[in-house]
């Protein structure tokens, strides 16, 4: 519904009589009711519509489109690539891991909450890259349990002591 001018002026004519007959003042009506312009109401409904977009773009399809693509690193590392040797897929795995912690960094000043997202999630996919070197495979990187129970210690012990670091 939109106001004509002239519609708003006959309602500013009807405000300053029913101010008068109260006895207000025009500076007491000033100050308890604030003048909006129609314009001014619209553009402020608008600002909301947008903001709200906005907020559904940048942190809901933020956060699903990066829990996809951690799924997919996911599968990528733990599924078994024929042809290849356990030792390779593991390195293709770590090297992922690097690729969304590199992605992470570059995004940090322009997309700082999806950039919070791909670390964590880098860093879950390091802790599941590790532990998928004895395992979640057939055929083991690491055929001892001791060493690959001190290497997933180790990737835990990083990740504690980048939460500390980050006040997380």
């Amino acid at each position: 519904m939109d106001i004509s001018p002239e519609d708003f002026k006959r309602l500013e004519a009807r405000i300053a009589k029913i101010e008068a007959h109260l006895g207000l003042s025009e500076s007491v009506a000033a100050e308890t009711a604030p003048e909006l312009a129609p314009s001014d109401a619209t553009a402020k409904k608008e600002e909301e519509q947008i903001g709200l977009e906005f907020r559904i773009g940048e942190f809901w399809l933020a956060q699903v489109g990066a829990l996809i693509l951690l799924f997919g690193a996911a599968f990528f590392i733990s599924y078994p690539l024929p042809g290849l040797s356990p030792v390779v897929v593991s390195l293709l795995g770590y090297l992922a891991v690097a690729a969304l912690a590199a992605i992470s960094r570059y995004w940090k000043e322009s997309l700082p909450h999806l950039s919070n997202i791909l670390f964590g999630g880098s860093l879950v996919l390091l802790y599941f890259a590790t532990l998928r070197l004895h395992f979640f495979s057939a055929a083991p990187v690491i055929h001892s349990k001791a060493p690959a129970i001190f290497a997933v210690s180790a990737v835990l012990a990083l990740n504690y002591i980048i939460a500390i670091k980050q006040n997380r």
